[in-house]
């Protein structure tokens, strides 16, 4: 789940470029330390220093480029990527980094069709299936939607239209029947970065795209603040059915969520958990709104919203932080005793099934005296 894994080692370590940490031989572990994982942390720090050391200083320079282009422009650092990996005679070693951090990027952008793409370029391994259903698992909580229907899009978008630039008779049949406006928004955003401008422009112009809860929807994905804000006006609230009252709240909270506005996104994810029509979306609007309490360190009222739900939270985050509530605010030893059991399994996992946020929290509870 991102909002539980963008804590980064870039925050940590902010001013001091790759190339210092290879000089100082920890540069691969740095490479792979965003929510990317730790197969790829594994995988890239096992490939021996030697291996860099021997990359010619043009190559290292151009992967260095690459890795700094990420804070300022990610869509720029995407084609640096894109450039190394193409590469021929380009050090084997740096391009399977690039290959990661590639997939952390289109992950991050939300550029689904290109993430799928990369990570069937990865293989296949039973380790490699662990991460790559985590990373999923991620991106539907971002998207709201469920493994099947974000498979039926990317199939959709790849499926081969009758006409060159247009869109295939596959995708409108799945827009027209799915609810969920991000789909279309992902669509247009996707045909503008092939420049199939003709795509994106018959996708723009269908009713459903101009409905003012598709544009919110895409704005806020977008991480266009200003101007979802400006969207809350045209939407008319009482027009709304219940789910569409759910979406609404939904992504109010996220755009409080992101401008750091940690009450609001309270109230209006849990205003999207009344009006959710099923059990699972409720339980999910409601971890939401534990989230951001915990995030403002309002233990008590966060762990008021998950005390007595204990089932129906699917995600290992949210059964990680229930615990970690149960021990702050009740000071619970049963809640410490299967903290200290996962000991080892979060920190083989940091970074991949847990964030790396929460793991540091629980372990400070393991580790403290009685």
């Amino acid at each position: 789940m991102r909002n539980f894994s963008e804590h980064t080692l870039s925050q940590r370590f902010s001013g001091v470029s790759y190339c210092n940490f290879v000089l100082k031989g920890a540069g691969i572990l740095l490479l792979c330390c965003r929510p990317l994982h730790l197969l790829a942390v594994i995988v890239i720090f096992l490939f021996p220093l030697q291996a860099l050391r021997a990359a010619s200083k043009k190559e290292t320079k151009l992967f260095s480029q690459a890795y700094e282009t990420e804070k300022q422009d990610p869509p720029g650092a995407v084609k640096l990527y894109h450039d190394i990996i193409s590469r021929r005679n380009f050090d084997p070693d740096l391009k399977a980094a690039a290959r990661w951090r590639l997939l952390h990027l289109q992950h991050r952008l939300l550029y689904v069709p290109e993430f799928f793409q990369t990570l069937d370029s990865l293989g296949s391994s039973k380790a490699k299936e662990k991460v790559r259903e985590k990373l999923i698992q991620e991106l539907c909580f971002e998207l709201n939607t469920d493994r099947d229907r974000l498979s039926q899009f990317v199939a959709a978008l790849r499926s081969t239209p009758d006409k060159p630039l247009q869109v295939s008779l596959s995708l409108r049949q799945f827009l027209q029947r799915e609810l969920n406006p991000v789909f279309r928004q992902l669509a247009v955003e996707y045909y503008l970065r092939q420049g199939n401008i003709a795509a994106a422009d018959s996708l723009i112009g269908t009713s459903a795209s101009k409905t003012p809860l598709a544009k919110l929807s895409g704005a806020v994905q977008a991480r266009q603040y200003d101007q979802a804000a400006s969207l809350l006006k045209e939407i008319n609230f009482e027009e709304l059915t219940e789910s569409e009252k759910s979406e609404y709240f939904y992504l109010l909270g996220k755009l409080h969520s992101r401008r750091g506005n940690c009450h609001p996104a309270v109230i209006a994810f849990r205003q999207a958990a009344n009006y959710a029509s099923d059990i699972a979306g409720a339980n999910r609007y409601r971890a939401l709104a534990a989230f951001e309490l915990y995030n403002c360190e309002r233990y008590t009222q966060a762990w008021g919203l998950l005390r007595r739900r204990r089932e129906g939270y699917q995600d290992p985050n949210i059964h990680l932080l229930r615990l970690i509530l149960w021990a702050e605010v009740e000071h619970a030893e049963e809640a410490r005793h299967f903290l200290h059991k996962m000991k080892d399994t979060l920190q083989e996992e940091r970074g991949t099934a847990y964030s790396p946020r929460l793991v540091d929290h629980a372990m400070k509870i393991i580790n403290r005296k009685k």
